[in-house]
């Protein structure tokens, strides 16, 4: 509820913004339903390479912990 009433104030602006997002997140069954449980992220498999080493997969994690 916080990220939305962030991303709506970014956008306009109305008395009661607030209140009115909350009561709309309270109300909505689609919220209600997935509140708690967010749906998955669908999962993309990795293609075979052609050949060894040549592919490489680097993770990179920005101010982990922290650190970089």
């Amino acid at each position: 509820m916080k990220r939305m009433k962030q991303l709506a104030r970014t956008a306009v602006y109305w008395p009661g913004i607030d209140s009115q997002i909350m009561d709309l997140c309270r109300t909505c069954p689609t919220c209600a339903e997935h509140q708690g449980n967010p749906p998955k992220a669908p999962v993309h498999p990795w293609m075979l390479p052609e050949k060894p080493r040549s592919r490489v997969n680097i993770d990179h994690a920005v101010n982990f912990m922290g650190h970089n």
